[in-house]
C-alpha cells in the first residue's frame, strides 16, 4: 500500500479520492468543472504531469503544454493559461482499487450504468482501431493481461469499492450529470466542502460540456494530435442496442452493483469464478505486493447478491 503523498510542491496531500473505472464514465466532466472552479488536478488518473505546470508564486500556476492532448478530456488545459488554484480540496482522480494507497478521508464514486460503460468502451476501442471484434467477443477478451475478462473486471471493480472500508462517500452518476449538471456539481461541491455561487457553478458546467471537449477533440485531430476520441455517449444506450446475447455476456455479477447505484436490475447471472491470488499478482506485477488487492478481490467476491 502506498503512503500518503504530496501531489505538487507546497501542496497538501490528497484529501478526496474520486474513483471511476477505465471506461468512458464521465468523471472527466467533473474534473473539468472542478478545474474551472480553481480546484487543482495534480497527477490526474495517475499521470505525472508536474512538468506541465509552472508555479509563479502564491496560488498562481501556469499550464504549459502546446497542443496538449489533455484538452480532449479537460478542455480548460490551454497552453499558457494561468490558474489561481485553491489550496483545498485536493482530489485524486483515479482508476485505482481499494488498498492501492492510504485512502483519503472522503470518497466519490463516479459511476455509469455498467452496460453503457462497457458498450461505450467497445465503441471507443473500435474508433481507435484497437479491436475489430464484435461487442460480445471483445467482452470475453482478457482485461489488460489479467486472468479475467472485461465484464468480470468491471463487476469486481465496483463490488470491491462497495465492500471497501467505510469512509465519507458520495455516488455521482453519469446519467444525472447529463440530466442536471448543475445539481450534480452542487452535490459534489458540498461533499468536498467547497462553496461556489450559482453563477460560478453555471460557468463551470458550461466549460465542462461535452460540446466544448468535442470541439477540442476535433481541433487536436485536425492538427495531427491523435485520432478523434469522443463519441458523445447518452444515458441508457443499452436499452436500444443490447440483444439477449449481449445481456448474458455483460450482466454476470452486476446485480449488487446496479442495486447500489440505482440502475435497472440485470438478468442476475452470477459472478464468474476467478482465482483472487492469480488476479492480484497480475495486477501488481512481479515486484508488487498483492496482499491488499487480493483482500479487495475477496471482499468483492463476498458482496451479498441479495443487495439486488
Amino acid at each position: 500500500m502506498q503512503a500518503p503523498e504530496r501531489c505538487a510542491p507546497d501542496a497538501p496531500a490528497y484529501d478526496v479520492d474520486i474513483l471511476s473505472p477505465e471506461l468512458p464514465c464521465g468523471a472527466a466532466w467533473l474534473a473539468s468543472a472542478l478545474l474551472d472552479l480553481r480546484v487543482p488536478l495534480w497527477r490526474p488518473w495517475g499521470i505525472d504531469d508536474r512538468g506541465h505546470w509552472r508555479h509563479e508564486g502564491g496560488s498562481r500556476w501556469r499550464y504549459s503544454l502546446p497542443g496538449s492532448p489533455w484538452r480532449r478530456l479537460l478542455p480548460g488545459l490551454v497552453d499558457g493559461r494561468v490558474f489561481r488554484l485553491r489550496h483545498r480540496p485536493v482530489p485524486r482522480f483515479s482508476h485505482g482499487w481499494p488498498g492501492e494507497w492510504v485512502a483519503a478521508p472522503r470518497r466519490v464514486l463516479f459511476v455509469r450504468d455498467p452496460r453503457d460503460a462497457l458498450y461505450s468502451g467497445w465503441r471507443r476501442a473500435c474508433v481507435l482501431r484497437q479491436t475489430t471484434l464484435v461487442f460480445v467477443d471483445w467482452l470475453h477478451e482478457r482485461f489488460h493481461h489479467w486472468p479475467i475478462d472485461r465484464a468480470t473486471w468491471l463487476a469486481l471493480y465496483w463490488r470491491a469499492w462497495l465492500a471497501a472500508p467505510a469512509t465519507a462517500a458520495l455516488v455521482l452518476r453519469f446519467e444525472d450529470s447529463k440530466r442536471d449538471p448543475q445539481g450534480t456539481l452542487a452535490l459534489a461541491l458540498r461533499h468536498l466542502g467547497l462553496v461556489a455561487p450559482a453563477r460560478a457553478r453555471a460557468a463551470a458546467c458550461a466549460a465542462a460540456r461535452h460540446e466544448v471537449a468535442a470541439a477540442a477533440d476535433r481541433e487536436l485531430a485536425a492538427a495531427g494530435v491523435g485520432p478523434r476520441l469522443l463519441a458523445g455517449g447518452e444515458p441508457f444506450e443499452w436499452r436500444r442496442h443490447f440483444t439477449p446475447e449481449m445481456h448474458a455476456a455483460v450482466d454476470r455479477g452486476l446485480a449488487p452493483v446496479c442495486a447500489a447505484f440505482g440502475y435497472p436490475a440485470p438478468t442476475g447471472a452470477p459472478l464468474p469464478a476467478f482465482d483472487a491470488d492469480d488476479v492480484a499478482r497480475a495486477m501488481v506485477g512481479p515486484h508488487g505486493d498483492p496482499t491488499h488487492v487480493r483482500a479487495a478481490l475477496e471482499a468483492a467476491r463476498a458482496v451479498d447478491p441479495a443487495r439486488a
